[in-house]
């Protein structure tokens, strides 16, 4: 298996120790690449751990996701995850133009995390429902478990 994880890179503490632990050791056993949206100390400590790491910075969000879908496309990946903000808006963009599944990993309270920020929002509405996801929040888009949004 392919995975290209989307991250913005400027994380510290619990979400980058969590990001880097994970991506080390699904390394082992499948091919990993992350994609941080910033140069700085995250993508350094994740190149230093072993991680293959692309950095996309920039604020052209369309060069970004145009690069992106043709990373994805000639590498052949075959699952995007994507955490935060940008990750997860990025993949949102993603999922209709590349066919591939898109999971995210919540690190904080979504509700929070979107405050002020309503095109951020809009992408936890077409990311696919967990099974285990709380019942109230399903309930408050009206739509069923499996089409439910984050």
């Amino acid at each position: 298996m392919k995975v290209i994880t989307l991250i913005s890179g400027g994380d510290s503490g619990g979400a980058k120790t969590h990001v880097h632990s994970l991506l080390q050791n699904l390394s082992r056993t499948i091919e990993v690449t992350m994609v941080c949206f910033l140069e700085g100390p995250f993508a350094q400590e994740a190149r230093e751990l072993g991680i293959p790491t692309v950095v996309l910075s920039g604020r052209n969000l369309l060069r970004t996701y145009r690069t992106l879908k043709r990373m994805i496309r000639e590498g052949g990946y075959q699952l995007i995850h994507c955490h935060g903000a940008r990750g997860n808006m990025m993949g949102a963009l993603l999922r209709r133009s590349t066919g591939l599944p898109v999971v995210t990993t919540v690190h904080s309270d979504y509700r929070l995390d979107y405050l002020g920020r309503p095109l951020s929002r809009l992408t936890y509405r077409t990311i696919p429902a967990p099974a285990g996801l709380p019942y109230r929040r399903v309930r408050r888009h009206d739509r069923p478990a499996h089409q439910a949004g984050l």
